[in-house]
């Protein structure tokens, strides 16, 4: 049986998740833009700046890529300020290289800011979010539903642990 999800109008941000479908052209302006969704889920609890989660998600990405492939990229740093792992879904309405033809173009970031001290949860958490590439109809439910509430519901049904992340 196929997965199926109502696709309709998009509505920008999510206010019940941390989902966004944005126009963004280039790389660099995915990590700004995903810096400031990280900054905005954890300032409250840490006053990190979205510059020093810029940096952090930069310095990762100069390790090595983290295009997981199938459009989906997973951009994450560590941090010793923060005691709970946070997330950010960017749908970008239009796909961005990120690493050249290595692995394809994105169209799907989620990104991850954790702490520090956890380093089995920041395995566990990247090993669940890299599922989600090797599964087409997943990756499609992702890339094209339009409407970040609708997209919103889905995820705490079927992904809930993910869900959690971007709350």
């Amino acid at each position: 049986m196929t997965e199926s999800l109502e696709v309709g109008q998009s509505t920008g941000t999510c206010s019940a998740l941390r989902i966004a479908k944005v126009s963004l052209d280039n790389k660099k302006k995915v990590f700004e833009t995903l810096a400031g969704q990280l900054a905005d889920a954890v300032k409250r609890s840490t006053g990190i700046s979205i510059n020093e989660i810029l940096l952090k998600l930069l310095e990762r990405e100069r390790l090595g890529s983290t295009v997981i492939g199938n459009g989906l990229a997973i951009p994450h740093a560590r941090t010793d300020k923060l005691s709970q792992a946070k997330g950010a879904l960017l749908i970008l309405n239009e796909p961005v290289e990120f690493d050249g033809a290595k692995h394809g173009p994105v169209s799907v970031v989620f990104g991850l800011i954790i702490p520090e001290a956890q380093c089995e949860a920041h395995i566990d958490h990247l090993r669940e979010i890299a599922s989600l590439a090797q599964n087409e109809t997943t990756m499609h439910i992702l890339s094209h539903t339009n409407d970040t509430e609708v997209l919103s519901e889905w995820l705490k049904k079927k992904h809930p642990q993910l869900a959690n992340l971007l709350q």
